[in-house]
């Protein structure tokens, strides 16, 4: 299992693809005639596009870890900012819900991203105006658990 997006996805041919391709026979058609057997491959670490132009091949991502961590990130947001006053709270409140929504629904990369960082910044904002200068201290390993779990 890889950990990093940026490494070379490596693939090899089973000893059963050998001997298909010397036998000069469609690796495509050897599948076919197999009674539905399949293939599956397990890769985490980031945005992998193994089936980008390619038949007979189907991808789909699961993005839970990120998921996860965004989650663990609205809660840790929460819990910091639940002593500001209700002024301060409502935009960060705004930011959060925003990232709980997109965490417990499609949990695309890009945008759990882009609302984890705008949650963050929103309650560091509001601390600031609160005089509570802690919060960063406690939020940013959240923070960098979401990116690097959606491979920022």
């Amino acid at each position: 299992m890889m950990n990093n997006s940026d490494a070379p996805v490596r693939v090899t041919i089973t000893p059963t693809g050998e001997e298909v391709v010397e036998a000069s026979r469609s690796v495509h058609e050897h599948v076919a005639g197999a009674g539905g057997s399949s293939m599956v491959t397990n890769i985490s670490g980031g945005n992998v596009n193994l089936a980008q132009h390619s038949q007979h091949v189907t991808q789909t991502q699961d993005n839970r870890t990120g998921s996860a961590a965004a989650l663990d990130l609205v809660d840790a947001i929460r819990a910091q900012i639940a002593e500001l006053p209700a002024t301060e709270r409502q935009p960060v409140e705004t930011a959060t819900a925003a990232l709980h929504a997109e965490a417990a629904g499609q949990a695309r990369p890009a945008l759990l991203r882009e609302l984890s960082n705008k949650a963050v910044t929103a309650a560091v904002r509001a601390a600031a105006t609160a005089g509570a200068t802690d919060l960063v201290q406690h939020l940013m390993p959240h923070l960098q658990h979401v990116l690097t779990a959606v491979g920022a």
